[in-house]
């Protein structure tokens, strides 16, 4: 049986597939194979930056709203964040209150608490965000 194939292998080889190549370039396949494959790789990429662009847009505007939470919560005013940074600790301090005083100083309850509630808000944004995403998901599935 080789030896019966061997000279329609040889004759696909030297006589029909040249040809074919020719009649595949004279209609413009291989052109039209190219602009497949460009276009293939071009739509791969955008959709790539498109998904990379959206995702460090969400995580800016993510951390962005935990700034602003952080601040609102403890600072509330450009004159409380002054004050915050430049007050003196043993200022108003008595001899029968000074070492709370001074320990409330070491340890600024306010801004422990503030950070706990931005944080609190700032995850439940995150849970609610999520939970209007999914029916969104669902809808446009329609499910």
């Amino acid at each position: 049986m080789p030896a019966l194939l061997a000279p329609v292998v040889e004759w696909l080889s030297a006589v029909a597939w040249p040809a074919i190549l020719r009649f595949c370039a004279f209609i413009g396949l291989g052109k039209l194979f190219l602009l497949v494959r460009d276009w293939i790789l071009l739509f791969f990429g955008e959709k790539v930056m498109q998904s990379l662009v959206a995702t460090i847009s969400v995580v800016v505007l993510l951390q962005i709203w935990a700034v602003f939470l952080l601040v609102f919560w403890n600072f509330s005013s450009l004159e409380g964040l002054r004050t915050f940074f430049s007050a003196n600790p043993f200022q108003g301090v008595s001899s029968l209150a000074g070492s709370l005083y001074l320990a409330t100083n070491f340890f600024p309850f306010h801004f422990f608490f503030g950070t706990a509630i931005a944080y609190i808000q700032w995850r439940l944004t995150l849970v609610h965000a999520a939970i209007v995403l999914n029916r969104l998901v669902r809808i446009m599935q329609g499910m």
